[in-house]
């Protein structure tokens, strides 16, 4: 999305399809960095997005015994010519995306949803690229086709370029609720440090929603209904927005 407006408002012409039916509505990847926050400034969205989000808040971690400590883990220095931005601004994913798109949407340009790329091929002087969408099949030939499509890429499979890594042993669950009793002020950590009972609650700006992580077993089936998460917490949990679960890797592109 970001690549498109770039394009966009540079009047080159392009094909944006996501093969998702919708615009995705969970807060996953909540956290932009000093670096893209550089970048939205130049895009003409960074004060939409700073509205939209929020500093990160202080932690309030609770131990077994029932005491607890507010830290505040993020040292912020100051501002400079260089360095404009200095803290990462949390805005939930499903915001950022709606911002980015309402941009696009300011340029004349607009994504296709429930569009898969199917195949393509590359002559050396463009590719061919195959598409399925809800009113059948399309062929497009453009000069260079961008796989900005995740960790499992189809672009990039098909291309065979390696992606080389491992799993880092650690699968987790990431939801977007709404949660009773809690407060909005701080990110809450139950059980910090053990990797079989450790909870997190981290209040999302801009409404009443939290997002929940935790970790789980490597292996098995999840429950990511709103009764399997209230069993998991145990505690009020009056519904939910998004929900997903992953095994947490590092891995870098080759060239």
């Amino acid at each position: 999305m970001t690549l498109a407006v770039d394009l966009a408002r540079r009047g080159v012409a392009f094909r944006l399809i996501d093969q998702l039916a919708e615009p995705f509505a969970g807060s996953r990847g909540m956290g932009i960095q000093p670096r893209n926050q550089e970048v939205f400034e130049d895009l003409g969205i960074i004060d939409r997005l700073a509205a939209a989000g929020g500093p990160y808040p202080a932690q309030r971690v609770y131990r077994g015994d029932g005491t607890r400590d507010d830290v505040q883990e993020i040292t912020i220095a100051s501002a400079t010519v260089d360095e404009p931005y200095r803290a990462p601004l949390m805005v939930p994913q499903f915001r950022t995306e709606a911002i980015l798109r309402d941009r696009l949407v300011a340029f004349g340009h607009r994504p296709d949803y429930g569009t898969r790329l199917t195949s393509f091929a590359d002559d050396g002087a463009g590719v061919t690229a195959h598409v399925a969408g809800e009113d059948g099949a399309e062929v497009i030939r453009c000069r260079y086709l961008v796989g900005a499509d995740g960790g499992r890429s189809f672009v990039r499979h098909e291309m065979q370029v390696g992606f080389p890594g491992k799993t880092l042993g650690v699968r987790a669950i990431v939801a977007d609720i709404v949660l009773e009793g809690l407060d909005r002020a701080v990110w809450h950590r139950f059980n910090h440090g053990d990797m079989t009972r450790m909870m997190g609650f981290c209040p999302l700006p801009g409404g009443e929603l939290f997002q929940l992580q935790a970790p789980v077993a490597f292996e098995g089936d999840v429950d990511l209904s709103v009764g399997g998460l209230q069993a998991f917490v145990d505690a009020r949990l009056p519904g939910g927005a998004w929900s997903g679960c992953g095994r947490f890797a590092g891995r870098r592109l080759m060239r």
